[in-house]
């Protein structure tokens, strides 16, 4: 679905992504680790259109969508939870999650999608009306990613989404994830935490310094060497 190809991008004058390369399969939870300054998120700004690549392609469903603007490449059926949160403290639950259906004018999907939303994070059709600050973090991350679900994209790409978060929360946003897989979604996800991550995905990549330094299964990852155990901070069984 997703091919990232050779991909180099630059901070200023400083190198931030080195030649990266990956593949997100259809209907699969992709995970890049790796540690704060790996490149994580400057791989999904690209992806998103966010930040321009000096070389190197973009491939979504066999169509180049490098460079083409962020909001190109929303329509195309990518949609991103950018790290932080980043709600509208001021509007309410309900007007968040409308503004992520903004490109759909049937009143039919966007109810819809509400009710799919809901049946994720419970949560948020409890508190419809409350003003979206005064969440708390998790519930906060709760309704940045049911937005960006609102627009019904093919591709989630989620940026730390367990970030600053309770560990109850964490659990279930990453059951969320994988019932968004489950019902047929792609999602690419960063993160720190690692055990988790590895627990719900499919497949995954590990960064270093802008560079890809191992790929494989979830699996293969957690099972392997000593060197990727101590890398990835998986604690020894």
């Amino acid at each position: 679905m997703l091919r990232v190809n050779n991909l180099v991008v630059f901070y200023g004058e400083s190198p931030a992504l080195h030649g990266v390369t990956l593949n997100v399969a259809q209907r699969q939870i992709v995970v890049a680790l790796g540690s704060n300054g790996a490149g994580k998120t400057t791989l999904l700004k690209t992806i998103a259109s966010l930040l321009k690549a000096q070389s190197g392609s973009v491939l979504f469903r066999d169509q180049d969508i490098t460079g083409i603007g962020a909001h190109r490449v929303v329509s195309r059926g990518i949609a991103m939870t950018p790290e932080g949160k980043h709600i509208f403290g001021r509007m309410s639950v309900l007007e968040n999650l409308l503004i992520g259906a903004v490109t759909r004018r049937d009143p039919l999907y966007r109810e819809e999608r509400l009710d799919y939303v809901f049946s994720l994070f419970p949560r948020l059709k409890e508190r419809l009306k409350q003003i979206a600050g005064t969440l708390s973090g998790g519930e906060q991350q709760m309704l940045a990613i049911a937005r960006a679900l609102m627009s019904g994209p093919k591709l989630l790409m989620l940026d730390e989404p367990s970030q600053g978060i309770a560990p109850l929360l964490v659990e279930k946003i990453f059951e969320a994830i994988v019932s968004v897989r489950d019902a047929g979604m792609t999602v690419l996800l960063v993160e720190q935490h690692v055990d988790e991550a590895l627990a719900c995905a499919d497949y995954g990549y590990i960064l270093q310094t802008g560079r890809i330094i191992a790929r494989g299964s979830a699996k293969e990852l957690r099972d392997g060497s000593d060197m990727k155990k101590m890398y990835l901070g998986i604690r020894p069984e």
